[in-house]
């Protein structure tokens, strides 16, 4: 008859911590990523400004848009 082995304890207590610090580091992520949404960091460069200042005007424009429209942004945009 085989013997069962059976886990050490300190195997088993090395098993719950690596769990713990795992669920501690997605609940930290979580926090973060909840502060973040709540109040975003300030755009850090000028162009971050321009892109925020750009999607937002995109937000606001009608969904139908042209190829005129299309050709128009990209001759301003040079």
């Amino acid at each position: 008859m085989a013997r069962t082995k059976y886990p050490s304890i300190r195997d088993i207590a090395s098993q719950v911590l690596r769990e713990v610090r795992a669920e501690d580091q997605v609940k930290t992520a979580e926090a973060q990523i909840l502060r973040n949404a709540i109040t975003p960091a300030p755009p850090e460069t000028d162009l971050s400004t321009d892109l925020r200042k750009l999607a937002q005007d995109c937000r606001q424009q009608s969904d139908e848009i042209t190829f005129a429209d299309l050709q128009e942004f990209l001759s301003n945009a040079k």
